[in-house]
């Protein structure tokens, strides 16, 4: 049976190296959007009738529930979600961290999660399924600028180990990986290229969480992978 993998923040830097490893594992792959112009690029580049988008608000409840329903009622199923959005709304000391910054990260990094598993959950459980988070290294080694974007992302490794313990009983796996800097072009431009040797390129980490998905890491259940 054809695996169905739902991946938020698909058409990003990183998340477009996930649905391309997921395509080339033959999955069907849904991938969220909110611009349709950027999931129309990544279709373009793919070329592929397994890829499907869906319009999504990541924080919206009520419109996350209708596309897991959407996906589920279309697909038959769905057996991993991967979710890959999220976001660095600037940096500051906790001192000059504004309100709004704070929300806007735990927005981008926490809400997004916490709804988007929460809804998926049940369909997730009816095919014993997985999900794998991205995280940040800054959860587990926060500096100085990071406050608020090493505390949101320190809640989303507590958020996922909690969806393992919760899933457990119905077969529902929860991983997170944790990235330092990732090489995505975003990130590569205008950087200096002699600070690129330990950054993670988006096409070995999309391996890492492709493999956290499938049957064969069937016995991992709550770790938190540093990368």
């Amino acid at each position: 049976m054809q695996r169905m993998i739902l991946v938020t923040g698909g058409t990003g830097g990183l998340g477009s190296a996930v649905v391309r490893a997921f395509l080339n594992d033959g999955a069907t792959v849904i991938t969220t959007w909110r611009r349709r112009d950027t999931f129309t690029r990544l279709a373009s580049e793919l070329h592929n009738d397994r890829l499907h988008g869906v319009e999504v608000n990541l924080t919206d409840r009520t419109n996350v529930r209708a596309a897991v329903a959407e996906v589920v009622a279309r697909f038959g199923g769905l057996d991993a979600l991967v979710h890959v959005a999220g976001g660095f709304a600037g940096g500051a000391t906790v001192a000059e961290t504004g309100d709004d910054v704070f929300d806007r990260m735990f927005d981008l990094n926490v809400r997004s999660a916490f709804v988007c598993t929460g809804e998926a959950m049940a369909a997730l459980a009816d095919r014993r399924g997985a999900i794998v988070t991205v995280a940040s290294k800054s959860a587990l080694h926060p500096g100085v600028g990071s406050g608020a974007y090493a505390a949101s992302k320190a809640a989303l490794v507590a958020l996922t180990q909690s969806l393992a313990a919760e899933g457990a009983a119905s077969g529902v796996r929860a991983n997170v990986v944790l990235p330092g800097t990732i090489a995505t072009d975003a990130n590569l431009d205008g950087s200096d290229p002699s600070t690129h040797t330990d950054w993670v390129r988006p096409a070995e980490l999309a391996a890492l969480i492709r493999f956290l998905a499938s049957d064969a890491a069937r016995a991992l259940n709550g770790a938190a992978i540093e990368v």
